[in-house]
């Protein structure tokens, strides 16, 4: 499900899970999608916003992954920890 809210292959995902105090702490490292900048700089020319900011990125994926591991498991989840490993390129054609 992180993957998934990240835009991401699955294998790129690692999780973990705790009990907190009988609710469901779940930490997610995760690698942070990296659009091609060229495809950032042909959207911000044409006036089209770019790409949302790592918070709103992280923001929106803690909401999904909250939302759809309570809606699976049946259990109420009080924490993602979000943490950030490295970057992973989505989209986008190879220069080389």
């Amino acid at each position: 499900m992180a993957a998934q809210a990240f835009g991401l292959p699955a294998g790129t995902v690692k999780a973990s899970l705790r009990d907190d105090a009988g609710l469901l702490a779940i930490t997610v490292a995760v690698p942070l999608p990296a659009p091609p900048l060229l495809e950032l700089a042909a959207a911000d020319a044409d006036g089209v916003p770019g790409a949302p900011t790592v918070f709103e990125q992280s923001d929106l994926a803690r909401a999904t992954i909250i939302k759809h591991t309570g809606a699976v498991t049946g259990t109420t989840v009080s924490r993602v920890d979000i943490r950030l490993t490295d970057s992973h390129r989505t989209g986008g054609k190879a220069l080389l």
